[in-house]
């Protein structure tokens, strides 16, 4: 019986070290580091050079799912370390962090609130190929996100 559970061990220490989960549908190490490769950040040095930013990205043609977050926001900081729950790994869509800066009384975070009608943070927004974006209502959990990234682009 002794021999069984080695293999075991051994079995469940080489599919961690080839980065599979030990449980099925689990999220690795890899898969995360994978993902956080795909989700681009933007940052931009005045409110102008932002906005020159993301209108090419709007212009890009493809679907999109921006993170528009601020650097003393810690529930944009908690959700940015989530790296979207994974989901730039799972679904086909362009993510973006978008982050309007650190100095919230600066008039160019203020001018860049104000042009892009940001109420809170984190502000999460689905962008489809052509068309206007919608603002996500919902939370920052990954899950939620998902089902309405699933629902906004299928």
């Amino acid at each position: 019986m002794n021999d069984i559970w080695w293999l075991l061990i051994g079995y469940l220490v080489w599919r961690m070290s080839q980065g599979e989960p030990l449980i099925q549908g689990a999220y690795t190490r890899q898969q995360a580091a994978r993902a956080a490769r795909k989700a681009i950040e933007i940052t931009g040095t005045n409110a102008a050079d932002l906005l020159d930013k993301l209108d090419k990205i709007q212009r890009n043609g493809k679907r999109k799912v921006l993170a528009i977050l601020a650097g003393w926001c810690p529930y944009c900081t908690k959700f940015k370390q989530n790296n979207f729950g994974g989901l730039p790994n799972m679904i086909d869509v362009d993510f973006y962090w978008i982050n309007l800066g650190d100095n919230r009384e600066s008039k160019d975070f203020q001018l860049l609130a104000r042009t892009l009608k940001i109420e809170r943070f984190p502000t999460i927004v689905f962008a489809p190929e052509k068309g206007s974006p919608k603002v996500y209502g919902g939370g920052t959990d990954p899950s939620a996100i998902a089902s309405a990234v699933r629902e906004y682009f299928v």
